[in-house]
């Protein structure tokens, strides 16, 4: 808007209110000054109110701003100011009614850089204040708008109503800046942020995600989770929370806790296969806390030897560990392995989920396990459970199969991703047959009751 301010409010209804308002204003002599409207002085003061006790000021400028106030020119206004400008250039009141002028002339951006070098070393000073927090609302910067407006709400009912408007607008800004500080790991910013989520809207949502956010950008999965579990003994819940404590129980808290939460997750939205992965990832660890140590150290390895999968597939496999013992074949070479490595291995290879060397009657304990090999044993797992799984329904053997079959089951029963992601002569990783294990767990729940 160029030019001075007119009564909009003025001008709409002496056209609509024909005679009768023209009758009114014929009593007025013509070109007599139009008093600013009410829309516009809510934002107004006397420069010579609540002047700083330090700073100099001049009588002059109280009548000159009376004057623009009630319709007469800002150049007279401008003039006042710049004479107490030239005598006393640190006279605050006097940079104050030139942007005050500036403002009825609606110069918002020249105004404001008049207002910006000073007055936020001088907040008392409710008249600068006042318009500075009206022009930040005009450029845009809301949450400077409101955060001025909020402290000055008790002063004038334009500044609670302004402020009344913007809260909303203002936390949600300040929320998606406390947000990417998190994200970014900044944690001094994301607690200042925090502050003022807290000073603005103590216990909202907003609050309550703060804490979180702070906690996420420590960059600390103990610290996080400590504060997501005090926002659920809060009574505050909200999915984004749940689902990630849920995460953090099950990598750094208590698996059995991170169980049931995805449990909960799952029925709630029973068709998300990203919430699915992550209960049966849940299953899986929650199999892990009853174990030996060293065997859960065997699925951080490094990398893992048939001794290695074989004692994964006797603790982890349901009906292995506990079931009839099956062909009665011996593997010469485990003989002198400790008496529990023994038992695993000879578990496995007599329920024929790992093979041995028909010859020379030899397992390899010790040689690295292929891609191929864990693979073909978790088939063998599907194929001899009764009803036998549906994705190797049509395999004669297991054991028979080429490795560009083992492949291609493999991927029909969902342990790997492609058939491209076989690459069966890799050696592999606890991390892998982490994977592996609980994607075939999945496939094994999900024939049962």
């Amino acid at each position: 808007m160029k030019g001075r301010i007119w009564r909009q409010l003025g001008v709409v209804l002496t056209a609509s209110a024909g005679l009768v308002l023209s009758a009114c204003a014929s009593s007025a002599p013509s070109g007599d000054p139009t008093p600013l409207s009410g829309l516009e002085t809510r934002y107004l003061r006397s420069p010579l109110l609540d002047v700083p006790v330090s700073i100099p000021f001049a009588s002059s400028l109280g009548p000159a701003y009376d004057a623009m106030l009630m319709g007469s020119s800002t150049a007279q206004a401008r003039r006042v100011a710049s004479e107490v400008l030239t005598l006393s250039p640190e006279t605050l009141p006097a940079r104050l009614l030139l942007a005050q002028a500036d403002f009825v002339d609606g110069r918002f951006a020249v105004a404001r850089e008049r207002l910006d070098p000073w007055v936020r070393e001088h907040r008392d000073y409710f008249p600068a204040t006042l318009l500075w927090a009206r022009l930040a609302e005009l450029d845009g910067d809301v949450v400077s708008a409101y955060e001025v407006y909020r402290a000055i709400s008790g002063r004038t009912t334009a500044a609670a109503a302004a402020a009344a408007d913007l809260k909303d607008g203002a936390i949600e800004e300040v929320l998606e800046d406390l947000r990417g500080s998190a994200a970014g790991l900044r944690a001094a910013d994301a607690r200042r942020y925090a502050r003022l989520l807290e000073e603005w809207s103590p216990s909202s949502d907003a609050a309550h995600e703060a804490k979180w956010r702070v906690a996420q950008a420590t960059g600390d999965a103990l610290v996080e989770l400590e504060a997501l579990r005090e926002l659920a003994s809060s009574g505050f819940s909200d999915p984004r929370w749940v689902e990630r404590r849920a995460e953090l129980e099950l990598t750094d808290g208590n698996a059995q806790v991170a169980l049931r939460m995805f449990e909960d997750l799952v029925a709630e939205y029973p068709g998300d296969s990203e919430k699915m992965d992550h209960l049966a990832r849940a299953r899986f660890r929650w199999r892990l806390q009853v174990l030996p140590e060293d065997v859960v150290a065997l699925t951080e390895a490094a990398e893992l030897t048939r001794a290695d999968f074989a004692a994964l597939l006797y603790w982890l496999v349901p009906g292995v560990r506990g079931g009839a013992p099956g062909s009665g074949r011996i593997a010469t070479d485990i003989l002198d392995l400790p008496t529990r490595r023994r038992r695993e291995i000879a578990r496995v290879v007599n329920r024929e989920l790992m093979g041995i060397d028909p010859i020379r009657h030899r397992f390899y304990p010790a040689r690295p396990l292929t891609r191929a090999e864990a693979l073909a044993g978790l088939l063998e797992v599907f194929s001899r459970d009764r009803p036998r799984s549906a994705c190797v329904s049509r395999a004669a053997g297991i054991s028979s199969l080429s490795v560009a079959a083992i492949c291609e089951y493999a991927a029909r029963c969902g342990l790997l991703s492609e058939v491209a992601a076989c690459l069966p002569e890799a050696t592999v990783s606890g991390q892998d047959t982490q994977q592996l294990l609980r994607r075939g767990l999945v496939v094994l729940s999900e024939r049962r009751p």
